[in-house]
């Protein structure tokens, strides 16, 4: 009897020595949020969204105006926005264009942390694919083209 007593006590002391060390660190309250998918606003208005690996909306601009100006907004697991003073301060954006890609002069924009500039340069499509760079590493990635940009007259 003794001995079951101190074989139990044994087991609820390793259960403890277990439970106290376990990370219970949930994704709301990790380090940083991680990106699940993202939207492309312009100005107050979504323009864009990859999600789930599916894609919707596009950019459109103008062939010889001044470049107009986008920003991303990273989504989490459930598609929510997440704030930008969550990311990682390292974070940045990069991104490949493919399709039609002289139609497009695409720069980062100075002003926003994820935000870029497209500049319409002759008629035509082309489309991006966005990465969120964390070191040499990318956090997140889109799905290839899955933002068309149509550069119109």
């Amino acid at each position: 009897m003794r001995l079951q007593h101190i074989a139990l006590w044994g087991v609820f002391l390793a259960a403890g020595l277990i439970w106290a060390g376990c990370d219970w660190v949930s994704d709301e309250e990790s380090e940083h949020a991680e990106a699940y998918g993202l939207e492309v606003t312009q100005g107050a208005e979504t323009v864009a969204r990859v999600f789930e690996a599916q894609a919707a909306g596009s950019l459109r601009v103008t062939v010889g105006a001044a470049p107009t100006a986008f920003r991303i907004v990273f989504l989490d697991r459930r598609g929510a926005r997440l704030a930008e003073q969550d990311m990682e301060p390292e974070h940045r954006l990069e991104w490949t264009v493919t399709g039609a890609a002289e139609a497009v002069r695409i720069a980062s924009d100075p002003q926003q942390r994820f935000g870029f500039t497209v500049e319409g340069r002759q008629a035509g499509g082309a489309a991006l694919t966005i990465r969120l760079m964390h070191g040499e590493h990318a956090d997140f990635t889109t799905p290839a083209g899955a933002v068309p940009i149509t550069a119109a007259p």
